[in-house]
């Protein structure tokens, strides 16, 4: 399967917005959690390292779903376990992303 053809700009509207608010909360968390850090004095390094998995996973999301990676979008579900509705999120994008796939090997 060729797969450079599957990029951000091509994906559809419901995907961009999910990539849009993972990548505008994971922002979010990791401000607060890099702000606590610093100018409350609580110096657990724990807020760093939740804060550094935070921003690695959204990478990793908005990369899979931009390439269509549909073993990628199980582990990250798998991953998202304690958030269903994440996870369940995640599972449709994998569904869609293997029917692009398949149409487009299809098709070429």
């Amino acid at each position: 399967m060729n797969t450079g053809c599957f990029n951000y700009s091509n994906l559809g509207v419901y995907r961009k917005i999910y990539l849009a608010l993972v990548c505008i909360s994971t922002l979010f968390l990791s401000a607060v959690l890099i702000s606590s850090f610093v100018n409350e004095g609580l110096y657990e390094y724990s807020f760093l390292y939740l804060s550094a998995f935070l921003i690695g996973r959204a990478i990793w999301l908005c990369v899979a779903v931009s390439r269509r990676s549909v073993q990628q979008l199980y582990v990250l579900a798998l991953l998202s376990i304690l958030n269903p509705l994440g996870a369940l999120l995640i599972l449709w994008i994998a569904t869609v992303s293997k029917r692009e796939a398949s149409a487009g090997a299809v098709n070429t």
